[in-house]
């Protein structure tokens, strides 16, 4: 028997299992299998679970273990060989689920990729004092390895949450954006804030969470940075 998927999953626990409720949330079919006796790549994948029942999938996910037998994806414990979008550089389309706070943003990337699919985002005034007010309120919920991003966009912006960083500058939403990304160093947890055009470092802001400065300035700051570079994104694209 020939099953055939959008989506072989590799790997039946947490991760892969989490996988796989997103993807077939979002409509596609999907398999998860908690192994195979190995996997062949032609026009699309072929793999072979224990049973000798055969799955067909253009993409494969590998969630526990990494390891994927027939394709050479053998990593001894370490951490694969992978583009920023989490998929091999020796065999296109594999990708790996990495942990579960990751599996959230793989399937976003292939929704974005595979199905055109924006990265979820909230839309809000490009004005200062708001986006100092957005920023500020996701400042606890903030995730190392990942940035919320901000890309204006004349009088809008548009919000998105948990981007990988290194995704982010490879595939970027747009020309000019801010990242928003924290800083817990238990001497000086902190905010940093920066702007970038085509991935170049323009400006950053470091809103630290326990100096001696007051709530209101550290309110003002934040929003006087966010005046002046939206400025300068204003007339940079005048000048475009």
């Amino acid at each position: 028997m020939v099953t055939s998927m959008d989506y072989l999953v590799i790997g039946a626990g947490s991760a892969g299992m989490r996988l796989g409720h997103f993807l077939s949330q979002a409509g596609h079919d999907c398999l998860v299998v908690d192994a195979v006796a190995e996997v062949r790549k032609d026009k699309l994948f072929r793999a072979v679970d224990p049973n000798g029942e055969v799955i067909m999938a253009p993409t494969v996910i590998a969630a526990s273990p990494l390891d994927i037998p027939g394709l050479d994806l053998a990593t001894d414990g370490r951490s694969p060989a992978r583009t920023s979008e989490r998929e091999s550089t020796n065999v296109p389309g594999v990708y790996f689920a990495g942990t579960l706070t990751q599996v959230r943003a793989l399937h976003r990337i292939l929704e974005r990729k595979y199905h055109g699919v924006d990265w979820p985002n909230t839309c809000h005034q490009a004005d200062p004092t708001v986006l100092t007010e957005v920023v500020l309120g996701r400042g606890s919920f903030l995730r190392r390895q990942f940035a919320d991003v901000i890309v204006p966009a004349g009088r809008l912006a548009s919000y998105y949450e948990e981007i990988p960083v290194d995704y982010l500058h490879d595939h970027a939403l747009a020309d000019d954006y801010f990242t928003i990304t924290p800083n817990r160093e238990p001497a000086s947890p902190r905010t940093v804030i920066r702007h970038f055009f085509r991935a170049t470092l323009l400006a950053d802001h470091n809103a630290v969470e326990n100096d001696l400065t007051s709530d209101a300035v550290r309110r003002r700051r934040l929003t006087e940075f966010f005046a002046e570079r939206l400025l300068q994104t204003i007339l940079t694209a005048a000048t475009r």
